[in-house]
């Protein structure tokens, strides 16, 4: 066997752990998403306090995943910084449960914010490196992670009526931390599993900013566009009468649609291009945003939770794929780190907080109108200039 092919299936072995990470990792987001909102509101927070405490995890992602992807790219031990994010986020997490003040549960989850900044994009990182030559079918290791939040989501939903929402933090916490522990086997290859050869010894390739900077923005809008729905979907359906084992279905349903494109991603992504896949993505998230603002009846939010495998899964996918591709060698953790800052720290936190200071004033309906603005900006940007076509340009899948 060539020294070539002994990686490959090394690497190959290693996908395993990596997506036993994203299955727990995600799992906890299960518990996070659907289920945090009414436990926030089950202490005695109002929709401004749930909206910041949602947010406050998010606040450090602005500032701190490219200081942890530079780390990365430089040490060349991801999966260390991966286990031990994950445990101690995971501590933050459960400790929510024992407090009600305000104070105390925002000051925990920005400080596991802070140990939850790096895992994703490293993970990414790592993950792109273990596929090698086949990154088209990085959705077939990430869809590992929908698994993990559906059977958490809509699991939990089937118990809320005999243990309440008491459990959810130490729940979530102990998800993460299992995160940490499996992680401990993933590959730790050192820093050429997160380069490319492509530059010579000592050469720093500047970021294609051209491209980056619509692309960065673009995404922080379209993420920006779901903080309604983070935020106040099962809140929303409890306020209609839905039951939270109902509640639960409509949130794994939209998972499962997720897991379904991701299983058929690399076809998918190979026929449209990354390029024309983030921009369908864009267009389906003002649709959906614009369903739910007529307040739809549960036929037509099933419909909706459908569109979920668009707006988030065919969003993430083309978003990671252009930043591996776009990112200069030597660089990709970094790239990581950039798309989680602005898509998913700015965009998603900024989201959340924004729905949270205008529920009150807006109502549901008006969050949902506001929603498909973002989205209708953010496809704006990804078709305005310095546009780039499927096919046109190396790199471009």
């Amino acid at each position: 066997m060539t020294a070539d092919g002994g990686q490959r299936e090394r690497n190959a072995r290693g996908l395993a752990p990596l997506g036993a990470f994203y299955l727990f990792f995600f799992a906890t987001i299960g518990f996070q998403l659907p289920w945090f909102p009414p436990y926030l509101q089950s202490i005695g927070f109002g929709s401004t306090l749930i909206g910041a405490a949602l947010a406050a995890g998010s606040v450090s992602r602005v500032f701190l995943p490219p200081l942890w992807g530079l780390l990365a790219d430089r040490v060349g031990r991801a999966r260390w910084i991966l286990a031990g994010g994950s445990l101690l986020g995971g501590a933050c997490l459960a400790l929510v449960g024992g407090t009600t003040s305000p104070v105390v549960v925002l000051g925990l989850l920005f400080l596991g914010g802070f140990f939850l900044v790096p895992l994703v994009p490293l993970a990414e990182t790592l993950t792109m490196a273990a596929l090698g030559d086949r990154r088209e079918r990085y959705g077939r290791v990430r869809l590992w992670g929908s698994v993990g939040f559906v059977v958490t989501a809509w699991g939990f939903g089937g118990l809320v009526p005999r243990v309440g929402l008491a459990p959810v933090p130490l729940l979530a916490g102990c998800c993460l931390a299992l995160a940490g522990l499996v992680a401990l086997a993933a590959p730790c290859p050192g820093r050429e599993a997160v380069t490319d050869r492509g530059a010579a010894p000592g050469e720093r390739v500047p970021f294609p900013w051209r491209r980056f900077g619509p692309l960065l923005l673009a995404a922080a809008l379209g993420q920006a566009s779901h903080g309604a729905y983070y935020a106040f979907f099962t809140l929303q359906l409890e306020g209609r009468g839905v039951s939270p084992a109902v509640a639960g279905f409509l949130w794994a349903l939209g998972v499962l649609a997720e897991v379904a494109l991701m299983a058929v991603s690399p076809r998918l992504l190979r026929r449209l291009g990354a390029v024309t896949a983030f921009r369908l993505a864009l267009a389906a998230g003002v649709a959906r945003w614009l369903l739910y603002a007529v307040e739809p009846p549960l036929g037509a939010i099933v419909a909706g939770q459908l569109l979920h495998a668009l707006t988030f899964g065919l969003l993430h996918l083309s978003s990671i794929q252009l930043v591996d591709r776009w990112s200069p060698a030597g660089r990709k953790a970094t790239g990581q780190g950039l798309l989680s800052a602005i898509a998913y720290g700015l965009g998603i936190g900024g989201g959340l907080f924004l729905a949270g200071l205008g529920r009150d004033p807006l109502g549901d309906r008006g969050l949902y109108l506001a929603a498909a603005g973002l989205g209708l900006l953010a496809l704006a940007v990804a078709l305005g200039p310095g546009r780039h076509r499927d096919g046109k340009e190396p790199g471009v899948p």
